[in-house]
């Protein structure tokens, strides 16, 4: 409930969010209702959505990046873009290869919400890439034209 309180707020607060991350926090909105229930001593499907954000909050140094983008972070900045990208690359591949192992795991037993979750997951994924993409154009950037970008 904590990680997805953010997610959940910032659907409240944030007028123009780009509809991918508006589908994002949603999915996440929503595992952290369907995880409220869960007993987690049972293999199912809340563990991958509980291992998702786990990963994603050890990468929240890229959630402090795109904070910054309102502040002047002066000649930290490109530093700060190549660290994010260092690190969400590395928490990305990780949790990526942990999901897919997992849910293939579980995949005989629990068929329909290893499906369900799959559909539902992919729109966190698709924002994962273009967020990384964000992350490698702005490293790129900063390296090229020095830290006076982004």
């Amino acid at each position: 409930i904590l990680y997805a309180i953010p997610d959940f707020v910032s659907l409240i607060l944030v007028s123009n969010m780009a509809n991918n991350t508006k589908m994002h926090h949603i999915v996440v909105v929503f595992f952290a209702g369907v995880s409220i229930n869960n007993d987690y001593a049972n293999e199912n499907v809340c563990r991958a959505i509980v291992m998702y954000a786990i990963f994603s909050t050890f990468s929240y140094v890229v959630n402090l990046l795109l904070a910054s983008r309102f502040i002047s972070l002066g000649s930290y900045r490109g530093l700060a873009s190549l660290l994010s990208l260092a690190i969400y690359s590395f928490c990305l591949s990780m949790n990526w290869v942990w999901q897919v192992w997992y849910i293939t795991h579980i995949y005989s037993t629990h068929m329909y919400s290893v499906i369900a979750y799959t559909i539902c997951i992919l729109f966190v994924v698709y924002d994962d890439i273009l967020l990384f993409r964000w992350l490698l154009f702005n490293s790129r950037r900063s390296l090229i034209i020095g830290d006076k970008c982004c």
